[in-house]
């Protein structure tokens, strides 16, 4: 939650900065802003950066991993499904 909240202070100074830019993206979802993230991304206009992918099985690592500020991008934990 901390982190939230330095993005969305300092976001604005670090894109004005640097070459990436810093968006903040609202946690409340409804159906119009659902279609519009659907369009951005299926467009190439907004591209998810995957850090890691772990198994349920190793969850505990992968939370481990990403509250120590390691990750780069998502830490993805994936579920199989068994058919």
């Amino acid at each position: 939650m901390i982190q939230l909240f330095q993005a969305m202070r300092l976001g604005r100074r670090i894109s004005k900065t640097g070459s990436q830019k810093t968006y903040v993206v609202s946690l409340v979802q409804n159906q119009k802003d659902l279609i519009f993230m659907k369009e951005l991304l299926e467009s190439g206009k907004v591209v998810p950066v995957i850090d890691g992918c772990y198994p349920l099985g190793k969850a505990v690592e992968a939370l481990r991993y990403f509250e120590k500020a390691h990750a780069k991008g998502k830490v993805v934990i994936t579920v199989e499904q068994n058919n």
